[in-house]
C-alpha cells in the first residue's frame, strides 16, 4: 500500500511541477495523455463530464476530463457517422450509411433509432426534450421518443428563416403580416461552426499534426492526434477563445403555446381525444402544427384529473368521478404519455404518481411512462421515492410497478438517475420488514440495472 501511495504522491508532484513550468515558460503543458480505440475521424461532442469521439476502429469512445474512458460502443459505419451533443449530455448519432439517427444516453445506451431522409449537419435540443436536426435545405423535429413530429424542405441558410417548435416555417419579412404567430426561432444562434473554426485556428498556432482539437475552457484544450492518442493541455495564460452563450438548464417547456382553457375534458364527450385514429397519428408522427391541439386535449384531461385528486386531499372530492367511472377511456389518454414524450408529460406523470389514490391508474401511468422514461429533473423518481414511503406494503403490485419504473428511468437517463435516486429507492424495498415478493423483485431490478453496465 505504501508503494502505491508513493507513486500517487510522485504523480501529484509531477503534475504540480508541470503546471509551474508552464506558467514560467508561458507555453501549454501536457496534463495527461490517453490511448483511444483508433484515430478520431469526426468532430468530437463536448459534454459536461467529458467528450465523445468516433474512431476508425468502428467505435465511439467516451472520455472524462481526467482522461478515463467511461464507455466504448460500436459504430459500424464510422466514416458515415457524426455525433451531436444534446441537452442533459445525451448524444444524437447520425449514420448516413443507414439513413438514420439514434439517441444515446450519458451511459452509452442506445435508446432508439429512426430513419431520416437527409444527412443532418447539426442537431439541437428544444425546451421540452424534442430534437431539431437540419442541413442546408431540410429541417426536422423528433420527439425524445424518436417519433418524427414534422419535417420541411427549406433554405435553412437564409438570414430571415424562422421556425416554430411545431413546424411552422416563415421568414422575417413575413412576420409583421401574421397575427397570433407562434413564437419562432433562428438557427444561426445555435450554429457553432464559425466559433469552432476560430478556436481551431488559435490551437493551430500552438500545435501541429492533429485531426481535431477544441478548448474545454480558456485554459485547457483537448488535442486529438493523427494517431490513436489524445492529449489534454493546460495554458498558463487565458486564451482569447470564442464561445456560444451557455444555455442554462431550464424548467421551461412549450406549455404556454397550448390551449388549456377551451378544451372539453369530459371523456364521454370528447371522443376524438381517445379515438383509434388519434392513437395511430401519434404513433406514426408527421402531425406538425396539429400537435398543439392534440397535446392541449391530453394535457387538459390530465389537468382535470390532477385537480380532482388534489381536491380529494382536502376532503372535497366529488362523490361521482368521471375518471373513476370511465377508467378504460382515461387509460387511452394515459397511453399517449410516451407518444408525446417531453417534459410536460413528465410533469403530469409525477403529479399522478404523487397523488393518485386509484392504484390501477397509478400502475398504468408508471408503466406507460416507462416506455419513454425521460425524467431530466428526476421529478418522477422523486415522486416514486415520496409515494413509496406511504404505500402499504401489502399493495405489492404497485411496488413492483415502482421497481419497473425506476429501472426504465435509470435505463433511459443513465447512471446519474441511478446514483442520485434510483439506488436508494430500490434499497428501501430490500428492508427485512417488506414482503418476500417485494424484496425479491427489488433484487431482480438491481440485477437488471447491473446488466446495463452503466
Amino acid at each position: 500500500m505504501k508503494k502505491y501511495l508513493k507513486v500517487f504522491a510522485a504523480l501529484g508532484i509531477l503534475t504540480s511541477l508541470t503546471s509551474l513550468w508552464a506558467q514560467e515558460t508561458k507555453t501549454p503543458a501536457l496534463l495527461w495523455q490517453t490511448v483511444l480505440s483508433g484515430k478520431v475521424i469526426s468532430e468530437p461532442a463536448k459534454l459536461s463530464y467529458g467528450f465523445c469521439v468516433i474512431t476508425d476502429a468502428r467505435k465511439i469512445d467516451c472520455i472524462n476530463w481526467k482522461g478515463k474512458k467511461i464507455w466504448e460502443k460500436e459504430a459500424p459505419h464510422p466514416r458515415e457517422c457524426a455525433i451531436f451533443k444534446l441537452d442533459n449530455d445525451f448524444i444524437l448519432l447520425s449514420d448516413n450509411f443507414k439513413s438514420s439517427v439514434s439517441l444515446i444516453n450519458p451511459s452509452g445506451i442506445r435508446l432508439w433509432e429512426t430513419e431520416i431522409s437527409f444527412k443532418p449537419e447539426n442537431a439541437v435540443s428544444g425546451l421540452d426534450g424534442r430534437i431539431f436536426i437540419y442541413d442546408t435545405s431540410n429541417i426536422a423535429c423528433l420527439g425524445i421518443n424518436g417519433i418524427i413530429k414534422w419535417q420541411e424542405s427549406v433554405d435553412t441558410n437564409s438570414e430571415s428563416f424562422r421556425f416554430s417548435p411545431f413546424g411552422e416555417i416563415t421568414y422575417e419579412e413575413e412576420l409583421e403580416n401574421i397575427q397570433d404567430q407562434t413564437p419562432t426561432y433562428k438557427l444561426d444562434a445555435l450554429d457553432s461552426s464559425e466559433i469552432d473554426a476560430y478556436n481551431t485556428a488559435l490551437l493551430q498556432k500552438q500545435f501541429r499534426d492533429f485531426s481535431y482539437a477544441f478548448f474545454y475552457d480558456k485554459k485547457h484544450a483537448v488535442i486529438c492526434k493523427n494517431d490513436w492518442t489524445l492529449e489534454y493541455y493546460y495554458f498558463p495564460i487565458e486564451q482569447n477563445i470564442k464561445t456560444l452563450a451557455q444555455k442554462q438548464k431550464s424548467k421551461k417547456t412549450y406549455k404556454n403555446f397550448y390551449n388549456l382553457n377551451d378544451i372539453n375534458s369530459n371523456l364521454t364527450e370528447n371522443k376524438q381525444a381517445i379515438s383509434d385514429e388519434r392513437m395511430e397519428i401519434l404513433q406514426t408522427g408527421n402531425y406538425g402544427k396539429k400537435e398543439i391541439r392534440y397535446a392541449s386535449e391530453a394535457l387538459n384531461i390530465f389537468n382535470a384529473y390532477t385537480e380532482e385528486i388534489n381536491l380529494s386531499e382536502f376532503g372535497t372530492q366529488k362523490t361521482y368521478s368521471t375518471f373513476e367511472a370511465n377508467t378504460k377511456e382515461f387509460e387511452r389518454v394515459i397511453c399517449q404519455i410516451p407518444l408525446f414524450g417531453g417534459k410536460d408529460f413528465t410533469n403530469v406523470t409525477a403529479e399522478i404518481v404523487n397523488h393518485s389514490k386509484n392504484f390501477s391508474i397509478l400502475k398504468n401511468t408508471m408503466r406507460e411512462f416507462g416506455k419513454c422514461a425521460y425524467d431530466p429533473d428526476f421529478l418522477v423518481l422523486t415522486a416514486i421515492e415520496t409515494r413509496a414511503k406511504t404505500i402499504n406494503r401489502r399493495n405489492e403490485d404497485v411496488i413492483v410497478g415502482m421497481c419497473d419504473a425506476v429501472y426504465e428511468i435509470c435505463r433511459f437517463m443513465g447512471r446519474d438517475a441511478y446514483h442520485n435516486k434510483g439506488k436508494k429507492i430500490l434499497v428501501d424495498f430490500l428492508y427485512p420488514t417488506n414482503p418476500d415478493r417485494i424484496k425479491a423483485y427489488a433484487r431482480k431490478t438491481f440485477e437488471k440495472i447491473k446488466k446495463l453496465e452503466m
